[in-house]
């Protein structure tokens, strides 16, 4: 099993917020006998989600817990993005 997450936010790369998605996603699968394959944080940015969404589609046996980006704000490309990309 190949699990992934994706935490998506400027802000947070900015240092204007902080993430505690990380932490709290390892440590639940940890409790349970998972571990991540690999997470991600990323600018709001059309093309590096969509990337980084197929990279993870093509990752055989994957799942995929996603964060953020998921707003009412100009920047909100997540939906639409998975909506092509795992259709």
């Amino acid at each position: 099993m190949n699990i992934f997450q994706v935490i998506i936010g400027t802000e947070i790369l900015n240092a204007r917020r902080e993430d505690k998605h990380f932490k709290f996603l390892r440590d639940e699968l940890i409790k349970r006998g998972y571990e991540l394959k690999a997470s991600f944080i990323i600018k709001d940015d059309p093309l590096l989600i969509e990337n980084i969404f197929f990279l993870i589609k093509n990752t055989p046996d994957s799942y995929l817990f996603c964060y953020g980006g998921i707003g009412a704000t100009p920047d909100d490309y997540t939906r639409n993005l998975a909506a092509e990309v795992f259709s």
